[in-house]
């Protein structure tokens, strides 16, 4: 991977449609680097888990398009194709003298572009303020999928370790039946999608906007806005929705978990890496806390956390003090804490 060169991993990532982070860099407004990719690359435990991200990201792919094509004519930019071709360094002749504009109907239909962008991803507003659900939208779409999938994952690892005078019958009366508007799942989803809707706020309406302003100003050409909205706002943007179709889920597995394992009434949480894990998580690695205490994967470690918690009722672990490390988003795990100082 070294070899490659971290510009090499970005153009890979970029053909791949996955892409990354630097170590360990945790925002989800930051740029991707080498790092990320490979944790990008990794692939959830859980078959249906793997699915959900896949179909996930190939969703709002499409809606990326769609957005990229719709911008192209309102900005009026070279085709989709043409800039593809510019982006792999292949010549796309006739627009270097063409003058990039920006005016107020260009601005109301940039706007009115990222509006629809924004709903078509994840619903209306409404739904924080506990009202209807748009059923279209992709993000509650494929999060709702993940955190039943959640559930029914959760009552598998009860029954894997339940204890000696339990029945699988027992446990399977324990599952709970969820639907869209489960409180639960509707709060975690709220916290998710006010996360979004401040990064498109910050880089789609604010960002991107004074960049083509400035474009406007500086007179650049059609080509050169055509490269900027591309790389700020649109497939050279995946990175971004990767990322957040595979965090958000496993923090919808975590919400899941939490709810599921509380209404069996465990006692504890063991923390299990995925294959590959990075140096933060191998830390966790049968680490045992009491229910709710312990740290959570992507809240604690770093997008695209693939691990996951098993809930037990008993343990003849120790039991560790109550996780209360500030999360690496808003402190950044260091060098130390990478070489196995965090536990």
């Amino acid at each position: 991977m070294d070899s490659m060169g971290e510009a090499g991993l970005r153009l890979l990532s970029l053909t791949q449609g996955l892409i990354p982070e630097k170590p360990i860099a945790c925002k989800h407004a930051t740029d991707p680097t080498a790092w990320e990719l490979e944790q990008a690359g990794r692939k959830h435990r859980w078959p249906k888990i793997r699915k959900i991200n896949k179909d996930c990201f190939n969703a709002i792919f499409e809606k990326v398009e769609a957005f990229e094509l719709r911008l192209i004519e309102v900005l009026d930019l070279p085709s989709l194709d043409e800039l593809r071709a510019d982006a792999i360094g292949e010549p796309v002749p006739g627009y270097d003298d063409r003058v990039f504009v920006y005016n107020k109907a260009a601005q109301r239909g940039y706007d009115a572009a990222v509006l629809d962008l924004e709903e078509d991803i994840l619903g209306t507003r409404e739904l924080e303020q506990k009202q209807a659900v748009v059923p279209a939208a992709v993000l509650m779409q494929y999060m709702f999928l993940s955190f039943t999938v959640g559930i029914s994952e959760t009552v598998n690892l009860l029954k894997a370790h339940k204890l000696p005078d339990m029945t699988d019958d027992e446990i399977d009366a324990m599952r709970l039946l969820v639907q869209q508007d489960n409180v639960y799942f509707r709060a975690a989803y709220d916290v998710g999608a006010s996360r979004i809707r401040a990064e498109i706020q910050s880089s789609w309406r604010e960002g991107f906007h004074q960049t083509l302003l400035d474009m406007a100003k500086g007179k650049k050409s059609v080509l050169q806005a055509g490269r900027a909205m591309r790389k700020q706002v649109g497939e050279g943007k995946m990175w971004y929705w990767n990322r957040i179709a595979r965090s958000e889920s496993t923090l919808m597995i975590n919400s899941a978990f939490d709810l599921q394992s509380r209404a069996a009434e465990v006692n504890f949480e063991e923390w299990s890496i995925a294959a590959g894990a990075c140096e933060i998580c191998d830390q966790f690695e049968g680490r045992v806390w009491k229910l709710g205490e312990g740290p959570q994967p992507v809240t604690h470690t770093h997008p695209h956390c693939m691990c996951i918690r098993i809930p037990l009722w008993e343990t003849d672990k120790d039991v560790r003090d109550k996780w209360d490390r500030e999360t690496p988003y808003d402190a950044p795990y260091s060098k130390d804490d990478r070489d196995g100082g965090l536990i």
